[in-house]
């Protein structure tokens, strides 16, 4: 008998597409992206839908999750990161600025780079900026 399908998840063949097709129904299925799991990976399967599909912003599950967070709440290419409404996604950018000010006269700079240079050469000291690993991949920057 000709072994026509192979089950790569299980590593069975079947002899025609039917039976393959009703071997495939026993293993676990993402509902969302349809991705099929192995017979001893239902762990690994919710852990798949709530990294892939599950928006922490809106407490729902989408497919596919990234066009939700870039359709549905503002999006930020530079940190791949969504943000619930406007307002927030504004409020983080102002903030960020903010730590780019120069604390003594108050001058805005745009980088810790032009911000430590400003601070050494008009009043001889050391910018301290302490940002979180987001802020620093939202202004494109690395720690001083």
């Amino acid at each position: 008998m000709k072994q026509h399908s192979h089950c790569n998840l299980c590593n069975l063949w079947f002899p025609d597409e039917k039976i393959y097709s009703e071997h495939l129904i026993r293993h676990p299925q993402c509902k969302y992206c349809k991705k099929v799991f192995g017979r001893l990976e239902r762990e690994i399967l919710k852990h798949h839908v709530y990294r892939s599909h599950y928006c922490l912003l809106c407490d729902r599950y989408f497919y596919p999750l990234e066009e939700h967070l870039k359709k549905d709440h503002p999006y930020s290419e530079k940190i791949k990161a969504g943000f619930l409404n406007e307002k927030i996604h504004s409020k983080f950018k102002d903030d960020c600025l903010k730590l780019l000010r120069c604390k003594v006269c108050e001058k805005q700079l745009y980088s810790i780079e032009g911000l430590d240079s400003h601070t050494q050469v008009k009043h001889d000291t050391h910018c301290k900026v302490n940002l979180n690993s987001s802020l620093l991949e939202y202004l494109g920057m690395t720690k001083i």
